[in-house]
């Protein structure tokens, strides 16, 4: 899993130490294990245990290229991406700091005092 938060699937601490606004990617990978072994890491993601574990790989990126012996299915925030029948064999992902502008209508109320690293419009 690729990730720019540290929770996936609307709260599972899957990469806890991700944050949106520091021009990185969290990956998580996962060692092949048995059943037993991948039951035993989702408890421990719950958990947020899972990042002690030899089986789990946790790394900062700011691009990674993934390429496969046969096309695998691929998931942009949970959602397959229809244009390429949702499959490929080679994909790049790059982080592009600061690439997305967001307009926060003024009648709307955000602390956003706490996050230096954003410039806000209202």
């Amino acid at each position: 899993v690729v990730n720019n938060s540290p929770v996936i699937a609307g709260g599972t601490p899957l990469t806890p130490q991700a944050t949106i606004n520091d021009g990185y990617l969290d990956v998580c990978i996962i060692r092949p294990v048995s059943f037993l072994r991948l039951i035993w890491l989702a408890f421990q993601v719950s958990q947020k245990a899972h990042t002690h574990s030899r089986s789990v790989i946790l790394e900062r990126i700011t691009t990674l290229t993934v390429i496969t012996r046969k096309p695998l299915p691929i998931h942009i925030d949970g959602e397959l991406i229809p244009e390429i029948n949702s499959k490929a064999r080679r994909m790049s992902i790059t982080v592009l700091p600061k690439a997305l502008r967001v307009v926060i209508p003024s009648l709307c109320e955000f602390d956003l005092d706490h996050i230096s690293s954003y410039e806000t419009t209202s």
